[in-house]
């Protein structure tokens, strides 16, 4: 149990990292983006309610981690979404396990 509240607390203060740099991108066009990171490991069209005609998810991983627990460690790849409109710009970031 108490494991298990601790993975959670680690996993949680993860995913609150906010990169400066990486935040940067927004309001960029997508074609900077790839053409300073090369290709993105996926870019798959939006197309849940709500999102405009044209919309883009941009999908970058970064090397496997490891976060360090009493009993062992906990492989994880950090995954950042960026989020572009019908006209390629940038608009926002969403990081898993970073």
């Amino acid at each position: 149990m108490v494991a298990g509240l601790c993975l959670s607390l680690i996993l949680l203060a993860g995913c609150g990292y906010r990169s400066p740099k990486v935040d940067s991108w927004i309001g960029h066009h997508r074609e900077e983006l790839v053409k300073a990171w090369g290709p993105p490991a996926a870019e798959v069209p939006l197309r849940e309610a709500g999102a405009r005609l044209g919309s883009t998810s941009i999908t970058y991983m970064q090397a496997p981690g490891l976060y360090t627990l009493q009993h062992g460690d906990l492989p994880s790849t950090c995954r950042m979404v960026f989020h572009a409109g019908a006209e390629g710009m940038i608009t926002s970031l969403t990081y898993y396990l970073c």
